[in-house]
């Protein structure tokens, strides 16, 4: 089930990152008031804060792949690094696709643009194996901060 959490993860990170890519590019190209969107303050700190997220997911799940296919990782470490990989990645996985909605203003609304689609996907895949703060739980008890 670990194995099964990274890979959910990292389906995730790969929606995730092809929304960003569509709201970069819809921000390059989108005028408004005469400029491009992407200049305005409010959408490039946006834009910069789903970057970080996206980077952190890529960082966490290539981190649970390692330790995944590693031969001297133990159970212990898989099930640790794993609830650490689905919950960062459930949680903000569904921000970065909410934030292409955002970018996208009125179109983003509608059943024409895919990004529903996009949010859908992360929403589900964020559930499967466990939500995040199932795996926080986990982690809590693993670290004994709390009892099973």
């Amino acid at each position: 089930e670990s194995i099964a959490a990274i890979l959910v993860s990292a389906e995730i990170l790969g929606t995730a990152a092809r929304a960003l890519e569509i709201a970069v590019e819809y921000a390059q190209t989108r005028e408004q008031f005469g400029a491009k969107i992407g200049s305005f303050q409010a959408i490039k700190h946006l834009l910069a804060d789903q970057l970080a997220s996206v980077e952190q997911m890529r960082a966490a799940v290539t981190s649970g792949v390692r330790t995944a296919s590693s031969d001297t990782a133990t159970d212990a470490d898989l099930t640790e690094v794993a609830s650490v990989v689905k919950a960062y990645c459930s949680e903000f996985g569904p921000v970065v696709v909410e934030s292409l909605i955002q970018v996208l203003g009125g179109i983003g609304y509608t059943w024409e643009h895919p990004a529903h689609l996009y949010l859908r996907r992360v929403r589900t895949l964020g559930v499967l194996y466990g939500d995040a703060a199932q795996h926080r739980r986990q982690l809590a008890v693993l670290f004994g901060l709390i009892s099973a």
